[in-house]
């Protein structure tokens, strides 16, 4: 099943933020000025305290994934990090590669994760017959897509089980490698949707896989115990931080390593109905409410 592509919208949001920025020049208008992306030079509110938010390191860390614009963002992240009076990270995780890679105040730097909002269920019968792996979004570079389709072919898995995944790209040369890998063409599927599809997709899985090589939260992995998916992720970065123990982790580099935990546990029913009790428990410790509340609390700091 193939998706068609969603607009382009990122240069028509990034005009219309730029373009709202001078009213935040008006004197008394703002107290705070808090970035959520990278600029070179901050908005100029008069007598305003400027924070940013880091969401991960993940071009500083993993430069060789990116693109031809690396250095102009890595440019401008390094000037937020300079100015800003706070600096907002999503995770420990993000916090500890921050510190590890600027000369920062270490007390400027607070954590404030994301919350978690279950996503919209759906009474509709599951979404496709038999038993499924998920895996959702971009499949490219550090996303580690790879190395699960091959560890996804060896493990014998897709004899049985398909490998479903929601949104990202068009199918590319995965087809291919699958084909390669022996992976019958019907058990690599690709499908699309609104929230209330993909909370269907979680529900109705075997387990959610997340093979990253690198995230600075992780936002998917509360999206799946949300709805009672069973968890399978990489063991590095901000995963542990957030999925805890409602989870099974891997080494996101050996594909040995990520063939291993798929075969103990996408075969083990009791595995299954545990994780699936657990992941609820889990997300429900993230609330929005706690992320404002905190976010309050860095505001009131400066």
């Amino acid at each position: 099943m193939q998706v068609p592509d969603l607009p382009k919208t990122r240069r028509p949001r990034m005009w219309v933020a730029r373009s709202l920025e001078p009213l935040a020049a008006w004197p008394g208008w703002a107290d705070i000025v808090h970035e959520t992306y990278y600029h070179r030079t901050r908005v100029r509110a008069a007598g305003s305290r400027t924070i940013v938010t880091i969401h991960d390191l993940a071009q500083e860390t993993l430069p060789e994934h990116f693109g031809a614009d690396l250095r102009e963002v890595l440019a401008a992240k390094a000037a937020a990090v300079r100015r800003a009076h706070a600096i907002v990270c999503v995770s420990g995780a993000t916090r500890a590669a921050l510190l590890d890679r600027f000369e920062v105040d270490p007390r400027r730097v607070h954590v404030v994760h994301h919350g978690c909002s279950p996503l919209p269920l759906d009474p509709a019968p599951r979404p496709i017959p038999g038993p499924y792996l998920l895996y959702v979004g971009q499949r490219r570079g550090y996303k580690n897509f790879d190395r699960l389709l091959q560890a996804y072919a060896s493990s014998g898995l897709h004899n049985d089980v398909a490998l479903v995944c929601f949104g990202g790209e068009r199918p590319g040369p995965e087809r291919a490698t699958a084909r390669r890998l022996g992976v019958p063409e019907a058990r690599l599927v690709h499908v699309g949707g609104d929230d209330r599809c993909l909370a269907r997709y979680y529900a109705h899985a075997r387990a959610f896989v997340y093979p990253s090589l690198l995230e600075g939260f992780g936002m998917p992995l509360l999206e799946a115990m949300s709805v009672g998916c069973p968890v399978i992720c990489s063991d590095s970065s901000a995963f542990p931080e957030v999925a805890g123990e409602a989870a099974d982790y891997f080494d996101a580099r050996s594909v040995e390593s990520i063939r291993a935990v798929l075969e103990s546990c996408v075969g083990s029913d009791a595995w299954v109905a545990r994780r699936r009790l657990d992941g609820p428990r889990r997300a429900a410790s993230f609330s929005w409410e706690r992320t404002a509340l905190e976010t309050a609390a860095v505001y009131l700091s400066c």
